[in-house]
């Protein structure tokens, strides 16, 4: 949706969102034009299946204080 939109739909301040979208232009996300609504963009496939292949992550434990607590 327009910044605007989403603004008024989310209750929040139109800075916020378009700095939010800035962000997913910037990451490769978005295509953004002036005065049209942002694009999101066709990702290759290729990023999406090295996720699905990789190895979990393996959890760290707490540390001391995270126990005490």
């Amino acid at each position: 949706p327009s910044t605007r939109a989403l603004a008024t739909e989310l209750g929040l301040g139109r800075n916020t969102i378009i700095s939010a979208y800035d962000q997913l232009v910037t990451e490769g996300y978005l295509a953004n034009r002036r005065g049209a609504r942002p694009v999101i963009v066709d990702l290759p496939d290729g990023p999406r299946e090295a996720l699905a292949e990789a190895p979990p992550v393996p959890l760290r434990s707490p540390s001391r204080r995270g126990e005490e607590l």
